[in-house]
Order: structure tokens, then C-alpha cells, then sequence
């Protein structure tokens, strides 16, 4: 399995970035120990930044996805791909891999996705609260 991770440099002992969309580097991980890294653009990109990580992340053919919350543009891409999503700060890429191979993460759920009304996921719109 292939493991997409969000981080500030081009290895294991770099820190996860707090941004995804405009993260520096996404690393791809799979069963065998082989880290490939990827430039990603960093700060300086422009809008859209997050779509095109969740398409570099759908591209690699990764499965799980490891850092900060995708946005609610990048979500959408990356939930109708299939990709578990785990939010993980203020850890090395290392360290987040080895808690996630672990169990010692748990990825987010629909509910908890940083969605808007007019991102759907999967064909279901979020609903409204009532106001009633």
C-alpha cells in the first residue's frame, strides 16, 4: 500500500508541513520501505494549490494520505478517490508513519471533513442545520 505524506522536506526525519496544499513536499511510501519525493510547490503557488496536491496525491496511487486537512476543494477529489485521510501535526514524517502503521492514528470521518455545501462527496451533499 502506498502512503502519501504532506511534509516541510524531502525525507522521513522532516517535519509534517501544516499546510497541504502548499506543503514543500509530498513523499510516497509503499510496503517495501521505498520514499520517493516529490516537489510540491510550496507557498509560492496560487490558487488551486490544494487540488493539484489532491491529484498528486491520486496520481501516485496512494491510498492513505498523512498530514494537514486537505480543504474542502482538495477533500472532495481525494474522498471520491478512495483515500483515507489522517490529520497529523507537529510529528516527523517517521513518526507519522510508523503511529499509522501502529493503528495509532485514526483517519477523519465524513463528519469531521472540512466541507462546504458545495463540495459533495461520494453524491451526498452535507446537509443544512435546521433552523427551526
Amino acid at each position: 500500500m502506498k502512503v502519501a505524506l504532506a511534509c516541510r522536506g524531502p525525507t522521513l526525519e522532516d517535519e509534517l508541513d501544516d499546510r497541504f496544499g502548499r506543503c514543500r513536499y509530498l513523499l510516497i511510501t509503499d510496503d517495501e520501505g521505498h520514499v520517493h519525493a516529490m516537489e510540491a510547490g510550496g507557498p509560492s503557488q496560487d490558487g488551486g494549490a490544494g487540488v493539484r496536491m489532491s491529484q498528486m496525491v491520486i496520481d501516485s496511487g496512494a491510498q492513505t494520505l498523512i498530514g494537514a486537512e486537505p480543504g474542502p476543494k482538495a477533500m472532495r477529489p481525494l474522498r471520491m478517490a478512495g483515500v483515507r485521510i489522517y490529520v497529523v501535526q507537529g510529528m516527523t514524517a517517521g513518526e507519522a508513519l510508523a503511529n499509522w502503521r501502529a493503528g495509532g492514528l485514526a483517519p477523519i470521518r465524513e463528519a469531521e471533513a472540512n466541507c462546504t455545501e458545495d463540495v459533495v462527496i461520494h453524491g451526498l451533499k452535507p446537509s443544512k442545520p435546521s433552523m427551526g
